[in-house]
């Protein structure tokens, strides 16, 4: 019988494991942050990592083997054992079967708290002289317990962290002749950073933060892992999700330039308002030095207001709409090319560039203007544009099977974005257009309402809707009539299979699992 108890108690220990590391797993997508973690939890999926059915009935069953004050090994004991490995296996199995598994980056520090972690609960087990009580407990606070332990491993790298950030601001003021461009916003920011960077690495040596990295201590690693004495150019994606936090990257890098790409609610539910998410975007032109410059998203209101801030010596406006220093018109898709002319004081010239979605014009006006700033003629620019392509998984089209075309917009999602998304879409001309999202994150108290302006552009735009969050799907269904609510990717690709035909296009718009994006991709 002990053998039996054995192999149950190991299907416990691999049930709890797989706990662990999802609750890691989503502690470090949030950077572990607590404000970004505690919104989290405020949603459905946040709710059900914790709160799920293999959990509540696993602490059921121990807790009214408990009741009954079962010390000894006899017969109910066993049965509730066999019980408790039998659920848990049960829901080890569907996990395997549905591929449910979260497994968090193999970093150094994720590595200690997986084995700080494993090492307090096989502790807490025999501290226990009553095993059902140590499981119990452990099942009940295993939460509480890995956030504990998240936190308290934060606290060294807490000052390895300022003392990077110390010796990457001690280079950068070791580089007098290093200029710097910094780049924020709600939304556009990547997409600039790397249409500004295949300009200008023709002409100068340029060196831009790596993918997504956009915070003081990745900034800062950049700084002194990549910067060198040839290094003419740095750019500086900065992003923040709350106020004090541009301003900590500004002090690291010190930018001669700043580019505003625009301002909206996303991150809402972390900065609280509007107006503390324009303050905080505002802390780059803030920084600018008297002879520095701010290149601003002129049909962006909120731009405006952050205008108040700016020390900068030169503020130049961007856009299409209105009398703007540097403006587009003739704006035109065709197909996967994007066609404008830019005016700047008397001079204008014809652009293309390889991009699908009309709103890729204000981010490249920010560019264009940058690089014409930096000395390079429109013409020159010109030339070098046609070679700028969109970051991957935003607004990429594929030809998919079964003869339908993917619009991947997949990288992350905001209220502007989504929107713009849709407009594209609808300008493919295709027969049907099928939507797959999981709608928009951070967005707070006005989260509903965002989602339900999101929701009256999809049902002018989309035939079918899939959505794969619930708190989305609940406001979308309001407003929406061809709508399924479906969070299994296999279940997703399986009603999806059904109904997709020759001449539809699919429009995945925010993170999407990758298997379903690759079912449908040739």
């Amino acid at each position: 019988m002990i053998e039996i108890y054995l192999v149950i108690f190991a299907v416990w220990i691999l049930s709890g494991f797989r706990e662990i590391l999802g609750i890691s797993y989503f502690w470090q997508l949030k950077e572990y942050r607590i404000d970004r973690m505690r919104d989290f939890l405020s949603t459905g999926k946040g709710r059900a990592l914790i709160f799920s059915w293999s959990n509540l009935f696993r602490v059921g069953l121990v807790g009214i083997l408990i009741a009954y004050e079962i010390t000894d090994l006899n017969e109910l004991v066993w049965g509730g054992v066999i019980a408790l490995g039998l659920v848990s296996l049960l829901f080890l199995v569907l996990a395997f079967k549905k591929k449910k598994f979260y497994r968090p980056k193999k970093t150094f520090r994720m590595l200690v708290i997986l084995e700080l972690t494993f090492v307090i609960e096989f502790i807490g087990l025999f501290f226990f002289r009553d095993y059902l009580s140590a499981i119990l407990v452990l099942e009940i606070f295993r939460p509480l317990l890995v956030s504990f332990i998240i936190l308290l491993v934060g606290i060294p790298f807490i000052f390895a962290k300022k003392y990077v950030i110390r010796k990457a601001s001690k280079k950068m003021r070791s580089l007098k002749n290093l200029k710097v461009i910094g780049i924020t916003g709600s939304y556009g920011k990547t997409s600039t950073k790397e249409f500004l960077y295949d300009i200008l690495k023709n002409e100068f040596n340029v060196l831009r933060t790596p993918k997504n990295v956009n915070v003081d201590i990745g900034v800062a690693r950049t700084v002194l892992k990549d910067i060198n004495d040839e290094t003419e150019i740095f750019i500086v994606e900065m992003g923040a999700y709350k106020r004090r936090e541009i301003d900590n990257i500004c002090k690291i890098v010190g930018p001669d330039i700043g580019i505003l790409t625009g301002i909206n609610e996303q991150h809402m539910s972390l900065f609280g308002n509007i107006k503390n998410t324009i303050r905080a975007k505002a802390e780059l032109l803030a920084c600018l030095p008297k002879k520095g410059l701010a290149i601003v998203n002129g049909d962006n209101d909120y731009c405006h207001e952050a205008l108040e801030y700016c020390r900068a010596g030169k503020v130049v406006k961007y856009g299409i709409s209105g009398d703007r220093d540097v403006k587009a018109t003739e704006v035109k898709q065709n197909g996967k090319i994007l066609r404008f002319k830019v005016h700047i004081d008397d001079e204008s010239e014809n652009f293309e560039v390889g991009v699908l979605g009309k709103h890729y014009v204000q981010n490249l006006l920010a560019v264009i203007y940058c690089a014409f700033e930096l000395g390079l003629s429109l013409k020159e620019i010109a030339q070098y544009v046609k070679s700028c392509k969109a970051v991957e998984q935003s607004l990429e089209l594929f030809e998919g099977k079964k003869g339908v075309r993917i619009l991947d917009d997949s990288y992350n999602s905001n209220p502007d974005g989504f929107i713009a998304a849709l407009k594209t879409a609808k300008d493919l001309n295709a027969k049907r257009i099928i939507l797959v999202t999981m709608g928009m994150l951070e967005l707070g108290k006005e989260s509903k309402a965002l989602h339900r302006k999101v929701a009256k552009e999809i049902k002018k735009t989309c035939d079918v809707v899939f959505v794969t969050s619930k708190d989305a799907y609940k406001v979308f269904k309001e407003e929406i009539d061809d709508i399924h609510l479906v969070e299994d990717h296999k279940e997703l690709i399986s009603q999806m299979d059904k109904i997709v035909k020759k001449g539809d296009l699919i429009l995945f718009e925010n993170r999407v699992q990758k298997s379903v994006l690759d079912h449908f991709k040739k």
